[in-house]
């Protein structure tokens, strides 16, 4: 998980507190070595809302 700057959730509107996760649903790719590489989303740390990148 990481601290993401310059983004704002959409249900509360607030940005000091995002933070990039990985979307378990969705495969991109799997590596050399056979580990999937997973789509990125969002949640807000003050209200919990997920929210994937537009």
């Amino acid at each position: 998980m990481t601290l993401i700057r310059g983004k704002t959730c959409p249900q509360c509107k607030k940005g000091d507190r995002i933070i990039e996760m990985q979307d378990k649903e969705k495969v991109l790719y799997y590596n050399m070595q056979g580990a999937p590489q997973y789509a990125r989303m969002f949640k807000c740390g003050n209200c919990g809302h997920m929210f994937k990148p537009e």
